[in-house]
């Protein structure tokens, strides 16, 4: 029954990252994807850790908000980590480029 709940869970996070995507014009790449994906599977993954260490699982009302909750809520919080940091190396990147360019121009 785990497998199963495991396997309906992780196809509606996928289902939630494929629709965001689409709806911010971010295109349906495998790379795209798994970026997106990630940090919701990581929320996911704490949510059933939560539910099996605290043996609340099953199928019941109160387990799917507490999913569906610490998945957005985990997932969300990765993302804008994941965000800055790529804005971070974007900026680390181009700021060494122009140095080397300014450096190697004279």
């Amino acid at each position: 029954m785990r497998a199963l709940r495991g396997s309906l869970d992780f196809a509606v996070v996928l289902v939630f990252v494929t629709i965001g995507r689409a709806h911010h014009n971010d295109g349906e790449t495998t790379r795209g994807i798994f970026t997106t994906t990630w940090p919701f599977a990581v929320g996911l993954i704490l949510a059933w850790l939560f539910l099996i260490k605290t043996k609340r699982g099953g199928w019941t009302y109160k387990a799917a908000v507490l999913v569906a909750s610490v998945t957005t809520a985990v997932g969300m919080i990765l993302r804008v980590i994941q965000a800055k940091e790529q804005r971070r190396r974007s900026l680390s990147s181009h700021f060494r480029s122009c140095y080397l360019e300014c450096s190697l121009g004279d």
